[in-house]
């Protein structure tokens, strides 16, 4: 530190205790630095707080100059790309899941897909990880309507992995620096490419991403006793609206309010390589701004996202009974073309007839917004 600088930020009557050690310094020209003393200086970046001992010198040009015994020793790192310092930590070596922060303020053209840098933070204090090495990562924001991953993802030594994001919505997104966009979990030293088990991973990295139980509210407890159609014994009624209050949250109110199922990847294998296209049907023009919403409506979920696949299975329109539309996708041809995977199933009267023969007398039916 110039002696300068040292008398603006310490005047005199409230300068640290000078320590009783000499210093033998020489500038990067050869010349020697006139030291005027060590003091041990406080230093608060960022909100952490510590102290080092800092030589000051009456011929030093530059206002201050941080070493890499500086930088070592509190666990900064320097990014050179962008002159940012960012905070490390050497204990974090045998870290498992960390979360996935945007290394810089992003902004996306509506429908599209970038290869976006974001930086790894443990969970333990938000320091970036020190290892580089191989992970899986998975996109999954609150507050931005995004996807990305399952991917596998390298980690550099600055703490930082690239994975391409899509922009689900119809409009330009901006994301902000410093936003949290997912999780990344470090596969192991003993994992291999070829044994990496992606659904097994990512089922865990969405388990830890479940937010924090809510509490019911009024509205939702009317909203689900109201609709609730309990064809059940009466001794048994109270015990099926309980169990619905207690788990409120798998209950949606509004298509707006899906959850998605990630315990499994579906694989399609098909008898060929070759990309699978049927060209699209003409749409009428009468139904052509129904699908547009349709499709906007999906990408907003979250449940589609924009793809640059050579395969195609066209969609068209059918009409509902009660005068709306409903979107089909016509997957004639590639199923044509798949591997039929065999495996024992039930029909629906084999299943009537285990019913009654184990003696039971309430069963339950799911219905399903949409199946993808």
């Amino acid at each position: 530190m110039s002696s300068s600088m040292f008398q603006k930020y310490f005047p005199v009557g409230k300068r640290p205790t000078k320590l009783q050690r000499k210093s033998n310094i020489k500038a990067a020209t050869g010349n020697k630095l006139v030291s005027e003393g060590i003091y041990p200086i406080p230093f608060t970046i960022d909100v952490r707080k510590f102290e080092h001992n800092v030589h000051v010198f009456s011929n030093l040009n530059e206002g201050m100059i941080l070493g890499i015994i500086f930088l070592s020793k509190h666990g900064l790192g320097l990014d050179p790309s962008s002159a940012e310092l960012y905070w490390m930590d050497k204990s974090t070596t045998n870290w498992h899941q960390a979360k996935l922060q945007c290394f810089e303020k992003i902004t996306f053209n509506l429908i599209s897909n970038k290869i976006v840098t974001l930086n790894i933070l443990t969970n333990r204090g938000g320091f970036r990880v020190t290892e580089a090495g191989e992970a899986v990562a998975v996109i999954s924001s609150p507050d931005y309507v995004v996807q990305g991953g399952p991917s596998l993802v390298r980690i550099n030594r600055l703490g930082q992995a690239t994975m391409e994001i899509f922009n689900c919505t119809n409009s330009v997104m901006t994301i902000e620096k410093d936003s949290f966009l997912g999780i990344i979990e470090r596969i192991k030293e003993n994992d291999t490419v070829g044994e990496l088990n992606v659904n097994k991973m990512t089922v865990n990295i969405e388990q830890t991403a479940l937010p924090t139980p809510t509490k019911i509210t009024e509205e939702k407890k009317k909203y689900i006793l109201d609709n609730a159609k309990l064809n059940v014994p009466e001794e048994f009624r109270q015990r099926y609206n309980d169990l619905l209050l207690k788990h409120h949250e798998v209950v949606s109110s509004s298509k707006y309010d899906l959850g998605k199922c990630t315990t499994s990847m579906h694989e399609i294998e098909l008898k060929t390589e070759d990309p699978i296209y049927i060209k699209q049907f003409r749409i009428p023009e009468a139904q052509r701004e129904a699908v547009q919403k349709h499709i906007e409506e999906l990408l907003k979920l979250g449940v589609v996202r924009p793809s640059g696949s050579k395969f195609n299975s066209p969609i068209f329109v059918v009409n509902k009974k009660d005068g709306g539309m409903r979107i089909v996708q016509d997957f004639r041809a590639i199923n044509q073309n798949t591997q039929v995977d065999k495996y024992s199933m039930r029909d629906v009267q084999e299943c009537i007839d285990k019913i009654g023969r184990m003696g039971s007398s309430i069963f339950s039916t799911i219905d399903l917004t949409s199946g993808f």
